[in-house]
């Protein structure tokens, strides 16, 4: 009887639920919604596109005009003299404390294509973090999907439960009555209660369960789930195997890093090209430009410069070389990933074809297993057969329910494990 209960915990869900839910019952769908909403995953999707655009802003700024102002003071111990005098001319005399203050401009006219892929780099980069972010939250999805059919089995089990005790206090009304006409011996009435009290016992061991259960869910998700909110098993009666609606966040990993790599190899190549800017600097100080004249003047310089790095330059070349080589790893890790999700995909449909083939014979099963108990039960009330001999058929009976209930699960379940498998969009 123990296995029989185990068994009953871990095969046991009645029937498809309706596609829409009633009001007070929660959907699968829902849960999903909850969880793409109140999960800290979700959050942080969305702090790292809000990072991935202020760095986008910062990198843009390359093309943005830059103003430095720099002032200093200064006094020194001695200044230059002329070692000479002449008949009626005076040299210049310098002060000793010295005053500067200036502004320094410069724009940018030429950077190579350094701001256009650094802003890209930012892109990809954000990209990349937000595929990976996304593949954690599919792992949640799928943890979501376990709890759920977990506590739909235990309330399932409830419901079976309940109803098994109706029907074996019915049966022992009738027992008690044959036992005290002298029709079946007094045993039959103990191994009768025996029973009720093992299924009393299982109903307590599920209401716990299916507490644990909603609690579990409940932290999953991060919302609050009633307890005695049922749950609506999803309608997959009419499914077809469609093509996939999104790629899976593995992939978008991979095509991500593939678009950094580019991105990396372009700002690579920026480095073997110069970076040519106008400048204006004007100032006010002592000494100016012209350092014989000891007042305060104002001052200014205009030009272009530009620069170039031989050593970038030279790496340049190499670096493009590394990036390409984890290009081709890319490559290989994206092929060698699309062969096990094709491998996945193909398995989850023959399974889902071999189940549906199953289940027409399980309900074949089911019905003969019923006849079975059914003329036990009448034998019983004859006083031709012992109770003990009913509740072996009618073991047999729950078992053969069991396989079939547990085909159609099993058929759900792989069902979502393939749109899974396909790619999950949350959209």
């Amino acid at each position: 009887m123990k296995y029989l209960v185990l068994m009953i915990g871990c095969l046991m869900i009645v029937g498809a639920a309706t596609a829409q839910s009633p009001a007070d019952s929660l959907s699968l769908e829902q849960c999903y919604e909850i969880l793409y909403w109140e999960n800290p995953v979700t959050k942080k999707i969305r702090t790292n596109r809000e990072i991935t655009s202020l760095n986008q802003r910062i990198a843009a700024s390359g093309w943005y005009p830059d103003f430095q102002l720099n002032a200093s003071a200064s006094y020194q111990s001695d200044v230059v003299n002329f070692p000479f005098d002449a008949p009626g001319i005076s040299g210049p005399t310098f002060s000793k404390d010295h005053y500067n203050l200036n502004l320094n401009v410069s724009q940018t006219v030429l950077d190579g294509g350094r701001t256009k892929a650094t802003r890209q780099l930012e892109s990809d980069t954000g990209d990349v973090t937000e595929a990976s972010l996304e593949s954690d939250l599919l792992r949640l999805k799928e943890e979501v999907d376990r709890i759920y059919f977990g506590i739909l089995i235990l309330q399932k089990q409830r419901e079976i439960t309940e109803n098994v005790l109706a029907d074996l206090n019915e049966q022992l009304d009738v027992v008690q009555s044959r036992v005290e006409n002298g029709v079946l011996l007094p045993g039959n009435e103990s191994a009768l209660r025996a029973e009720i009290l093992n299924r009393r016992q299982q109903e307590t061991d599920i209401r716990y369960s299916i507490m644990a259960g909603y609690e579990i869910l409940n932290e999953v998700l991060g919302g609050e789930i009633i307890p005695s909110q049922p749950l609506i098993l999803p309608d997959k009666e009419n499914w077809r195997q469609s093509d996939p609606v999104a790629i899976r966040p593995e992939l978008s990993i991979l095509n991500a890093s593939e678009e950094l790599f580019e991105t990396q190899k372009a700002l690579a190549d920026a480095g073997k090209l110069p970076q040519v800017s106008l400048f204006a600097r004007p100032s006010y100080g002592r000494p100016g430009l012209n350092i014989f004249e000891d007042n305060l003047q104002f001052n200014w310089i205009v030009g272009i410069q530009a620069r170039w790095s031989f050593k970038t330059a030279h790496n340049a070349s190499m670096k493009t070389d590394v990036l390409e080589l984890r290009q081709k790893s890319i490559t290989e890790d994206r092929t060698l990933f699309e062969r096990k999700q094709n491998a996945a995909l193909s398995r989850l449909v023959r399974e889902i074809e071999a189940i549906e083939e199953q289940v027409a014979r399980d309900r074949e099963i089911v019905e003969l297993r019923k006849q079975v108990a059914e003329e036990k039960q009448t034998l019983v009330a004859e006083g031709s057969a012992t109770v003990t001999e009913y509740i072996t058929e009618l073991n047999e009976q729950i078992r053969a329910q069991f396989q079939l209930e547990l085909r159609k699960i099993q058929r759900i379940q792989a069902i979502i494990n393939y749109e899974s498998e396909q790619g999950w969009s949350w959209n």
